[in-house]
């Protein structure tokens, strides 16, 4: 379980704002020998106190990326301005599951 808050204030705007995230995970095993394992992942965050254009390109959230949307690039996929960039966004909901499998007592994935 991992949690966090980061208060931000610009001094140039004036503008207040805070970020949170929350994640969490949790494995089960599927049989008495733990050779396959289902992995659940959870992961939420907002950012409250300001709308999209108060909030600096490097402290919104951008989907994708190997921990999250699995297959695509960092940044790769969400909200684009009109030129094709990422804007990034003011929340995030993510969950996954995956089921993890023993090839061998050294080498599982």
């Amino acid at each position: 379980m991992l949690a966090y808050a980061e208060p931000s204030y610009d001094t140039l705007s004036g503008e207040a704002f805070l970020k949170l995230k929350g994640e969490g995970s949790a494995f089960q095993s599927l049989d008495p020998a733990s050779k396959f394992v289902l992995a659940k992942r959870v992961a939420v965050g907002p950012t409250l106190g300001t709308g999209l254009q108060n909030v600096p390109a490097n402290r919104r959230f951008y989907p994708a990326a190997g921990s999250s949307v699995r297959g695509y690039n960092s940044q790769g996929i969400g909200p684009k301005d009109d030129t094709g960039k990422p804007t990034g966004g003011l929340s995030f909901f993510e969950t996954s599951f995956e089921m993890r499998i023993a090839v061998t007592d050294r080498l599982a994935s």
